[in-house]
């Protein structure tokens, strides 16, 4: 059974960047789903549950967040209410629908300590996330320009699976530093090979592994995003740093290791900071307007705050807000601020992100002590499992890698390995899975599964609804909206009536329509003023609100 919680685990790991990196309503659900499943596998199978150090953090900080989540969706407000002290939300659902994504990966960390608590695991689960990185770089190799998603979805863009570079360049850059801790972890049994006359064998594998580890660094720099290649770079520095430090039996052999690391961190920076119109020129933004637009939306993000300083406008809820605070329009819609740990702090405010940040050193802490009192091989895969939690770190303070399900699984996979029974021997406890919480541990993962199926029925009611004729078409986006009330749903059934009155050859009929576009327009922007398109209907079907007005188009 444990075999099959393992396959479980791996098949979610491949499945989930080359569902177009999960990023659609039903990858995710698919997703969720079978996390959640192998969860209630595991504890019906398992009758005892291992409990680390690590663990307890990582349950405490997404647990806060869980419940800081919930506690908004209380009070669900809108954009034209005055907020009052308390906790506040734009958007129900929005809100339950990030509460029940911290839960998955909670699951996911708990799942991980479970299925994988043995050193052999984790060195075998490091191999395979950096083959799975090895198959998305290929996949973008062999179909270029998005390929891959246009023959599947009619999307253009992207990188291999991915729908955006700048994620497909951290999944990549965390696969890359992975296979690094596994290449040198591998290479500590030299000595055995040369005892046991294999050493022909044993170095054409480390030349395969590190000519994967250089294709890997090689998609990432070939996606051409900034922020893939300055997390590459300092996750290898954090990876050399840290087997310098703890690694070397001798005090002046550390600090001769770190100093040199530091010096070539050091002269690569300068390099950088030198070369930026050229690393601009080669990651295509070399006008500027990315580095414009993202700084407009960090001051953006403070000028909120001063309005919402303690509790932040609710979790999952920027799309929603940021556009009032905008200093000029901008073209595309906005639903990140290309910054999590911002973000974050938009969505909790003061009051929230306080904890969550004393959680977090508190978890560092407790990583870099047990890595000084690991044995040496242990230390150096260790090691690689911090660099790939650091790079994913850098990555989402420049984007939004925590919202894109593919890179949120990774971490949390890796998060779990690091928090795995072989590294705290001696210092792991267990709990019984009594049928009480087994009924527990089955009813919250019933529940966590409600948003996120709701988004998925919307998403396909809308997108099987677009080739419809009139009336089934309104009928279909007016489902997708009862299910889910995402602003684009209300956009695409008010267009629906406005076109249904467009093509209607029926005074009567179009008037009705154009009041039903009315009606559904005046809703939503009640909760989205900012929206322009739904603006731009609202404006068109103000005259028909009253009965006695006869349509005229």
């Amino acid at each position: 059974m444990n075999l099959l919680l393992k396959s479980g685990v791996i098949f979610f790991l491949f499945f989930a960047p080359f569902a177009f990196a999960c990023t659609t309503a039903w990858a995710f659900s698919v997703l969720q789903c079978g996390v959640m499943g192998l969860c209630v596998l595991a504890a019906y199978t398992s009758r005892h549950w291992y409990i680390t150090r690590p663990l307890k953090w990582i349950t405490a900080i997404l647990l806060f967040l869980l419940g800081f989540a919930l506690l908004q969706s209380c009070f669900p407000s809108t954009l034209l209410e005055k907020v009052s002290w308390h906790p506040i939300t734009l958007v129900r659902l929005y809100t339950l629908h990030t509460a029940s994504l911290f839960l998955t990966y909670l699951a996911l960390v708990w799942l991980t300590v479970q299925v994988f608590p043995s050193f052999a695991d984790a060195k075998r689960t490091l191999l395979l996330v950096a083959l799975c990185g090895s198959a998305v770089a290929l996949c973008a190799a062999s179909l270029p320009k998005g390929a891959y998603l246009f023959h599947l979805a009619g999307v253009r863009g992207g990188f291999g699976p991915f729908m955006n570079r700048n994620h497909a360049s951290i999944f990549l850059a965390m696969c890359a530093v992975g296979m690094l801790a596994y290449f040198f972890t591998s290479h500590i049994q030299y000595a055995k090979k040369v005892m046991t006359n294999q050493l022909p064998s044993f170095y054409i594998r480390q030349c395969c592994l590190a000519v994967v580890f250089l294709c890997l660094c090689a998609g990432v720099i070939f996606t051409r995003s900034r922020g893939g290649m300055l997390a590459l770079t300092v996750g290898i520095f954090t990876y050399a740093f840290l087997c310098c430090w703890v690694i070397p039996p001798q005090l002046k052999k550390k600090l001769k290791g770190v100093f040199f690391t530091l010096i070539a961190l050091g002269l690569v920076s300068c390099w950088v900071a030198t070369h930026i119109p050229q690393i601009n020129a080669f990651a295509h933004r070399a006008t500027g307007t990315s580095e414009m637009t993202r700084k407009m939306l960090y001051r953006s993000t403070f000028r909120v705050l001063k309005e919402y300083p303690y509790f932040g406008v609710g979790i999952s809820t920027t799309p929603l807000v940021i556009p009032n605070y905008f200093e000029w329009p901008v073209k595309k819609y906005v639903n990140y601020l290309h910054c999590d740990w911002l973000e974050l702090l938009l969505g909790v405010g003061y009051v929230g992100i306080l904890p969550v940040l004393i959680l977090l050193v508190g978890l560092g802490i407790v990583f870099l002590k047990r890595l000084k009192e690991l044995e040496t091989k242990k230390q150096i895969l260790y090691s690689g499992l911090l660099s790939i939690l650091v790079v994913m770190c850098i990555g989402s303070a420049v984007d939004f890698d925590f919202f894109i399900p593919a890179n949120a699984f990774l971490f949390f996979l890796i998060a779990g390995l690091a928090s795995s029974p072989s590294f705290y021997k001696g210092r792991t406890h267990t709990t019984l899975m009594e049928w009480k919480k087994r009924a527990v541990l089955i009813t919250v993962c019933v529940l966590a599964l409600w948003v996120p199926l709701r988004k998925t029925l919307a998403w396909r009611t809308a997108y099987f609804g677009k080739g419809l004729k009139p009336e089934s078409k309104i009928a279909a986006y007016e489902k997708a909206a009862a299910y889910y009330p995402d602003p684009r749903y209300g956009l695409q059934l008010a267009a629906s009536y406005y076109n249904a009155a467009v093509h209607s050859k029926q005074p009567q009929q179009r008037l009705d329509f154009l009041q039903q576009a009315n009606r559904v327009a005046t809703v939503y922007l009640q909760k989205y003023p900012k929206e322009k398109e739904l603006s731009r209907i609202y404006m068109l079907t103000r005259p028909y609100r009253s009965i006695g007005n006869s349509p005229h188009i």
